[in-house]
């Protein structure tokens, strides 16, 4: 066949064929375009026009100037998909992605004469690899950020002390975690997980409020929330704040409940010690409040009635110290309130200085005697030779007199002896009175906030001046305790360093 033929014959394939074909000189410019070409990029040859590959920035820095390269050279080379975007390049089309095969052209003395380039679009292909590619990697993301919310709420409900558990409405089992399994008293492996189980460790008198709060949920398809008792196995009672929600089907019937349970104890203790201060103080304050209303009631007719003579003088007066001791009393009580809140937040102050200990417990005890004799009781002290100790002066004297008003109140009418002990190391106060004593299990508590060693029928107070004295003596590095036995008097012990 004539070369002319086949020039045509060649022509005809290359512009009829399916694959997108150019044809390139090797100095990089276009010499041919086919119609596949055109429709792959939907751009005519006539815009490509002055096209040199070797100008082109996209194949310039691509791994596809290297494969050119490597066919000026001879060989046939099959690139991997390539992303082209010929509005980059200054040309008009649109992006695609494409497989490369170059052939070298070769003429008659074996040299490479052009190169020839079949491209085939994988577009379609490319973006759904990269779409699986993406949604794998958003998944991944996804459930690394769900295990990461899922660790820090695991780490939360550690760190807050709460216990999770689930249930499937109408079966027996129940699942909880190790922290509810700890809330409940349970000895892992031994304590059935079930309703019976749990029924039994809900305190027989709240039972009924638990079975109605769980159904009540259930058929009113509302979260839930109750505060009841539990029994541990070791038979402490316990409380208990438990809530739960559940999931319903599309038939609206209940496939889960799950929830949390914490213990609320300590809080609910808290509740009835500020409920038992709130009586208290309101009790105590009340008192002196009523004889000073009284009082300035018989005062007030007295002045009315004009009366000058002494005797209704001398009414008065008694009634004006009568008022300053309630006063004094209502003052001391208020001191209290605010010493509790104060040492509470950590806010009471200290000025520690060095002072001579016998004259100031003298000074205090002199100052005392009125208050004392006022009730028809006495005081005795037997002091050692001088001693000097770091304190805060105005917190030890109210330390002294706490003690000293403890012992009125317990002793009222009968002497209070007081001693001052000097050893080699500490001093040691001694305030001993003739009351009905502290019992052996109650001589711990009753320097605890609100205890005292009797009721408050018996002998009244908020029940802090122990609990405050004792604190004031710790942050002076002293030590205070009673030592008695009942029906025999009191003796407490200040002991501080020096």
């Amino acid at each position: 066949m004539p070369i002319k033929e086949y020039q045509n014959l060649f022509k005809a394939i290359f512009e009829q064929s399916a694959f997108p074909m150019q044809i390139f000189g090797v100095q990089g410019d276009l010499l041919e375009s086919n119609r596949a070409w055109e429709i792959m990029f939907q751009s005519s040859r006539e815009e490509a026009k002055g096209y040199n590959v070797f100008q082109d920035p996209q194949i310039i820095n691509s791994p596809v100037l290297q494969g050119l390269k490597n066919a000026l050279k001879g060989e046939t080379v099959e690139l991997a998909p390539f992303y082209y975007d010929p509005q980059k390049s200054g040309n008009n089309g649109r992006t695609r992605w494409i497989e490369t095969c170059i052939y070298p052209v070769f003429n008659n003395k074996g040299e490479v004469e052009e190169l020839a380039v079949i491209h085939k679009d994988v577009t379609e292909k490319m973006e759904t690899q990269l779409a699986l590619v993406r949604s794998a990697t958003e998944r991944i993301a996804a459930e690394e950020k769900l295990r990461l919310i899922s660790e820090r709420l695991s780490l939360a409900v550690k760190a807050g002390k709460i216990g999770i558990w689930e249930w499937i409405p109408g079966t027996e089992e129940i699942q909880w975690d190790e922290t509810a399994e700890n809330i409940y008293g349970a000895i892992p492996g031994l304590l059935p997980k079930t309703v019976t189980s749990f029924n039994e460790l809900v305190h027989p008198d709240d039972r009924d409020l638990v079975y109605l709060t769980i159904t009540g949920g259930l058929r009113n398809r509302k979260s839930y929330r109750v505060d009841h008792r539990i029994v541990k196995p070791d038979g402490a009672i316990r409380w208990v704040q438990m809530t739960g929600v559940s999931v319903y089907n599309e038939n609206n019937s209940p496939t889960l409940m799950m929830g949390t349970v914490m213990d609320i104890t300590d809080r609910i203790e808290a509740i009835k010690t500020r409920d038992e201060f709130v009586s208290i103080a309101s009790h105590e304050l009340k008192t002196p409040l009523q004889t000073l209303i009284l009082h300035n009631q018989l005062r007030k007719r007295s002045m009315m009635k004009a009366a000058s003579d002494d005797l209704c003088a001398k009414k008065i007066e008694q009634m004006i110290e009568t008022d300053l001791r309630h006063l004094s009393r209502i003052n001391r009580l208020i001191d209290d309130m605010l010493d509790i809140s104060k040492f509470r937040s950590g806010k009471l102050n200290f000025i520690k200085e060095k002072v001579e200990f016998t004259t100031f417990l003298k000074d205090v005890l002199d100052r005392f005697k009125p208050q004392v004799e006022s009730v028809g009781s006495y005081l005795r002290y037997q002091l050692c030779e001088p001693v000097k100790v770091e304190i805060d002066t105005y917190r030890m004297e109210q330390v002294i007199v706490n003690l000293l008003t403890n012992a009125l109140k317990y002793g009222a009418g009968k002497p209070i002896h007081i001693e001052l002990v000097k050893s080699e190391t500490e001093v040691k106060v001694l305030v001993h009175d003739q009351g009905p004593g502290v019992k052996e299990e109650d001589r711990e508590r009753i320097f605890e906030r609100f205890e005292r060693a009797v009721s408050p029928e018996q002998v009244s107070g908020l029940g802090l001046g122990l609990y405050i004295a004792k604190q004031i003596v710790e942050q002076n590095n002293g030590h205070i305790y009673v030592d008695s036995r009942a029906g025999g008097g009191s003796t407490f012990i200040l002991d501080l360093p020096y």
